[in-house]
């Protein structure tokens, strides 16, 4: 195996290990919050931190540009740059901190009233969104610290960051639970663990870039033009994204109630937490990709994209499958029948949507920001959002869920699915055909033959516990990665597996 595959394995080790702790935490906290406060408190929750989401439309794009500028000097070993890009980049969100804190400060309030808060949750909801929205106006400080070290593809260092806040902040927010002390608890806890975040966050970028100082020297103007230059052609699709990822959060707390938004996310985020080693490996493809660009190598380039995607699909096709056959066992069992029956009908549709269109084109997506090829990419997802909101103004008012829900899924598919995967194909001139065919046709196989299995396990032993759900997972899943070694991994890498087992290969 290459140096730069080991290395690449050793960084899917990583998020691997982070995706199973955050998954853990946020399976157990979900459920503990429906069952301890209530859907509509656990709607309010949701709520919260999907709005505060939309922080992230202030960073203009620079936090990629910034991914992209660590990566390509430090590549070439030009250290002035870098610490100039860095200092350009701190001293933007800096005033962009002091500026959102204010904003999140006095809307809150008036917000309460705009999405439907029940009234005797609307004095814990206006703290709430206060305490947590300081703190992740902070985040897009750090967030400076964190693209450096996605630059320098740093990312086990991130995994053991990312590991840490979650464990700390599951237990604190169980702690509060079972002392009673709601929604306020929640926050305190989720304040307390990102601020534990933020200080292993900034020791580990001071250890990665001992010569840097802060805010040193002239303000570099060409460096921040650069930055904007790379980073503004994202703004509106980061503003579509947000939409895209939050607004049906939003739009539900707006046009029906919290009990709607709790349905809704619950189903929403087990699929985000399950999704999200897909998305943190995405966001190795975007600086590994800068790397191979910087150094011209497009054959490399093709084969990351290419495989990648095929595994990313491979990977969470057994997910939706699950939740396809076991979607109301587990369910039943984890938030209870009630609960379970307003959620299972919105399962197919948000599962195709993360399956058949994120998971299997999400390196499509890293590798146009990492090549700088990204602006297409970012006015489909603002044509996208418009008709994702069409479609549930149209919809949501008089539809079941699951119709907004359907349409939603389908226009991920098109939007944030097939479409990257073209651009990517034209700009290294790869057969379109043929990549739609090297990333879905054998995972689909795979996929046939764990279905198969599944169906039999459901008939012959359905689960009907926690233990049970978790049991026939993990059972069904050897099977699936077993299936997936035969048909969907390429000889190479079966070949490199092969040498890593008989201890031939060196070690990363």
């Amino acid at each position: 195996m290459s140096s730069r595959s080991a290395r690449f394995a050793v960084l899917l080790f990583w998020n691997a290990l982070s995706f199973t702790v955050s998954v853990i935490g946020g399976v157990v906290l979900s459920r503990q919050v429906v069952q301890g406060l209530g859907i509509q408190a656990f709607g309010v929750w949701a709520l919260v931190f999907s709005m505060l989401d939309y922080l992230n439309i202030a960073d203009l794009g620079i936090r990629s540009a910034t991914v992209k500028y660590v990566a390509e000097y430090s590549a070439l070993n030009n250290l002035p740059r870098l610490y100039k890009t860095l200092n350009a980049s701190i001293l933007y969100f800096s005033c962009i901190a002091l500026v959102v804190t204010l904003a999140v400060f006095l809307g809150a309030k008036p917000s309460a009233r705009l999405f439907n808060i029940p009234h005797e949750l609307e004095s814990d909801y206006v703290v709430l969104l206060r305490m947590t929205g300081f703190t992740m106006t902070l985040q897009l400080l750090f967030n400076v610290a964190k693209a450096a070290l996605e630059g320098l593809q740093n990312f086990p260092a991130i995994s053991r960051i990312n590991i840490s806040v979650s464990v700390i902040r599951t237990s604190l927010c169980l702690l509060s639970l079972h002392y009673k002390m709601g929604l306020l608890g929640l926050g305190w806890a989720t304040v307390v663990a990102f601020w534990c975040g933020f200080v292993m966050l900034g020791w580990v970028f001071r250890k990665s870039f001992p010569g840097f100082r802060i805010l040193s020297g002239e303000f570099d103007r060409a460096i921040f033009r650069q930055l904007l230059h790379y980073g503004l052609p994202t703004l509106l699709g980061t503003v579509s994204l947000q939409f895209l990822q939050n607004g049906p959060i939003v739009l539900l707390a707006m046009m029906k109630d919290t009990a709607s938004v709790g349905y809704f996310s619950l189903v929403l985020r087990l699929l985000t937490n399950l999704y999200e080693v897909l998305s943190q490996v995405g966001s190795m493809t975007s600086s590994l990709s800068a790397r191979l660009a910087a150094e011209d190598d497009r054959g490399a380039l093709r084969r990351t994209v290419l495989y990648l995607n095929r595994y990313s699909f491979a990977m969470f096709i057994f997910v939706y499958l699950f939740l396809l056959l076991f979607g109301r066992s587990l369910f039943t069992v984890w938030v209870g029948p009630v609960v379970a029956e307003h959620c299972l009908p919105l399962i197919p549709w948000l599962g195709f949507g993360f399956a058949f269109g994120s998971s299997a084109h999400i390196h499509s997506i890293g590798t146009l920001f990492g090549m700088a090829k990204h602006r297409a990419y970012n006015y489909g997802v603002v044509v996208e959002s418009l008709i994702m909101l069409c479609g549930w103004l149209v919809f949501l008012p008089s539809r079941p869920l699951w119709v907004a829900a359907a349409w939603w899924a389908v226009s991920l598919f098109l939007g944030r699915g097939l479409r990257p995967s073209w651009s990517v194909s034209r700009a290294l001139g790869i057969p379109y055909s043929g990549m739609l065919a090297s990333i879905y046709v054998r995972p689909l196989l795979a996929s046939v033959l764990t279905t198969l299995v599944g169906l039999a396990l459901l008939y012959f032993v359905p689960p009907s516990t926690l233990f049970g759900v978790l049991a026939t997972a993990a059972s069904l899943g050897l099977f699936h990665l077993a299936a997936c070694y035969g048909i969907v991994l390429a000889a190479e890498h079966r070949h490199a597996l092969k040498n890593i087992r008989s201890g031939i290969a060196a070690p990363a």
